[in-house]
């Protein structure tokens, strides 16, 4: 069964009264719930429309927007251990981990998913009580349990 959000989005409006001036760089927002706006990944109420966007986007054409090019393996396994280890520990009331025979299994309550997972990370099994959706890996069904896109871009500075 899923389990609702009753989470309200934070409100990010950086724009103050002062006349407008384009700087580069970074600047903190105020936000009044900094305990949320503080979280690395951010689940409210708006999770199911995001989630609805990114399926529909997925049967529309999968290679356009699920997209890896030179994702080294040791990357994408910190990158889904930091995805589960975030999530579990800062929304335990919509997901959790278990360790089951030297598997690790991740419930998602929002998605009424449980993943079955490796030891080396990589996505054994999915059971849903909904449509069945084929994730291409584990970081690909992990980020269709967040709200936020992922992007890793590969820099080439030269000095």
């Amino acid at each position: 069964m899923k389990q609702k959000i009753n989470i309200k989005p934070i409100q990010y409006f950086p724009v103050s009264k002062k006349p407008f001036e384009f700087n580069t760089g970074l600047r903190k927002i105020n936000v009044f719930d900094s305990k949320q706006s503080e979280q690395i990944f951010q689940i409210d109420n708006q999770w199911e429309e995001y989630r609805a966007a990114k399926l529909e986007a997925r049967q529309e054409n999968i290679d356009k927007y699920v997209c890896e090019q030179d994702l080294n393996e040791n990357l994408a396994r910190n990158c889904c251990a930091f995805i589960i280890d975030q999530l579990s520990k800062n929304y335990p009331q919509y997901f959790s981990i278990e360790y089951l025979g030297g598997n690790l299994t991740f419930y998602s309550k929002l998605s009424s998913e449980i993943f079955t997972i490796n030891r080396s990370h990589e996505l054994i099994n999915v059971v849903s009580n909904s449509a069945k959706i084929e994730y291409t890996n584990l970081l690909d069904a992990l980020v269709c349990q967040l709200q936020e896109d992922i992007a890793r871009l590969k820099a080439n500075i030269t000095v």
